[in-house]
């Protein structure tokens, strides 16, 4: 009993002219290796691009941590000029108000005493 043709299929061609129609094995294999090829480096290609979008977020990050430090230095080093400059002020103050303290003492021994004091300068 004979095969009888599937509706929409061609007849059974011969093996050789089949292989034209179809394409060889080899031919076959090259297509589906070239598929996988041009899917792989599509894959690499988005893995690069995703890679250098994070080392550049990374570097971001790094570079505003930097720039924060930088600053928090910066005002640490401004309220420290600015108490030795007011520690500087008050030791001023203090020795004046001293020396102040030191005049009007010999003044005032001076009046008792009746005469001049000598002071020893230091």
């Amino acid at each position: 009993m004979p095969r009888r043709a599937r509706p929409g299929r061609h007849k059974k061609l011969p093996l050789r002219i089949a292989r034209l129609r179809r394409g060889s094995g080899r031919e076959k294999r090259r297509g589906r290796s070239r598929s996988v090829r041009g899917f792989l480096q599509g894959l690499t290609t988005q893995l690069v691009e995703r890679l250098e979008g994070l080392q550049r977020e990374l570097l971001e990050a790094v570079e505003r941590m930097d720039r924060a430090r930088e600053e928090r230095e910066e005002a640490w080093r401004r309220e420290e000029a600015e108490k030795r400059e007011s520690e500087a002020a008050a030791r001023a103050r203090e020795r004046a108000l001293a020396s102040a303290r030191e005049a009007a003492i010999v003044s005032y021994m001076e009046k008792i005493i009746g005469r001049r004091v000598d002071t020893v300068e230091t």
